[in-house]
């Protein structure tokens, strides 16, 4: 099954969230095809702010995330958080 997690909290941040789906992705990958969706993805682009926690602000994030679903077509959509990407992919 190929997996597409969306998420705004990610490497090089250090958090749980990080954390937790390093660990899971890791896991799930040992059977299904994963790709991360994340604010650090080649053509992204930021605001010079950044929300609690060092989480970017995308300017282009509703791009990005038609750009890597139309490219990807996942099976399944998991979004983590709901920060540019997230809320991108929701409207999507």
């Amino acid at each position: 099954m190929k997996i597409m997690l969306v998420t705004d909290a990610w490497h090089p941040q250090v958090n749980g969230v990080t954390y937790t789906w390093s660990y899971i992705t890791n896991l799930v990958k040992e059977d299904h095809e994963v790709l991360i969706l994340n604010p650090y993805v080649a053509g992204s682009e930021h605001l010079p702010v950044k929300l609690q926690g060092n989480i970017p602000i995308m300017t282009n994030a509703s791009e990005i995330v038609t750009r890597h679903f139309d490219e990807y077509k996942p099976d399944k959509v998991h979004i983590a958080t709901e920060g540019s990407l997230g809320l991108a992919m929701r409207q999507y």
